[in-house]
């Protein structure tokens, strides 16, 4: 069982779901029940508080720096094999990201 699980791992696209936006924003919070609502095993999940919190992120994860809110709205980034998609605020757009990440479609 191990080695499957190995190889399913290594077959898996190295994927990174960052949204960044205050934590009891509504939009952040309805961008996170989408994320937390799919099972995608191998994707890496960051959650980014702007402003100071971001800013201590970065010093450990430089790519998080990058990401933004977009027009003062909380934002969501999904991202694949080293490719990010258009960043969004809208929960819907953001499932078919998902959707599209999890299936292994680009």
């Amino acid at each position: 069982p191990l080695l499957g699980a190995v190889l399913s791992a290594r077959h898996a696209p190295a994927a990174q779901i960052v949204i960044v936006g205050e934590r009891s924003h509504p939009g952040t919070v309805a961008l996170r029940r989408r994320v937390a609502a799919r099972y995608l095993p191998f994707a890496v999940r960051v959650n980014v508080e702007p402003g100071a919190a971001q800013q201590a992120l970065g010093r450990i994860l430089p790519f998080v720096a990058a990401f933004g809110m977009r027009g003062g709205r909380p934002a969501a980034y999904v991202c694949a094999d080293f490719a990010c998609r258009e960043p969004t605020s809208d929960p819907d757009v953001l499932e078919a990201q998902l959707k599209a990440l999890g299936s292994g479609a680009g």
